[in-house]
């Protein structure tokens, strides 16, 4: 299950920062992709798990990312036109682990 979980993490972090250099729908909507099995798979089995970070920050994170996605996916035409995320004031960063 851990092993899942981070092939997981470590796929939305590759896929972002592709996202990051180009930032498009197309590499926006890979992101999304995984980040729902993200939250489908911490929800179903993060009780399993000790984090060194809060859990419910990160869900909130993905959470409000999946917002934004819907609501701009809306109003795009193509794979290739810009989709910048802009995080909201009020979201918390994305945490980092605790040293």
């Amino acid at each position: 299950m851990k092993n899942k979980l981070k092939f997981l993490v470590n796929r939305s972090n590759f896929l972002y920062h592709s996202y990051k250099e180009d930032p498009i729908y197309l590499n926006a909507l890979l992101i999304t992709s995984v980040n729902k099995k993200i939250i489908n798979f911490l929800l179903k089995k993060g009780h399993f798990f000790n984090f060194d970070m809060d859990i419910n920050i990160v869900l909130n994170h993905f959470e409000i990312w999946l917002i934004q996605f819907e609501e701009k996916e809306k109003k795009l035409c193509s794979i290739s036109d810009r989709f910048v995320y802009k995080r909201v004031e009020q979201e918390l960063p994305y945490p980092k682990k605790n040293n």
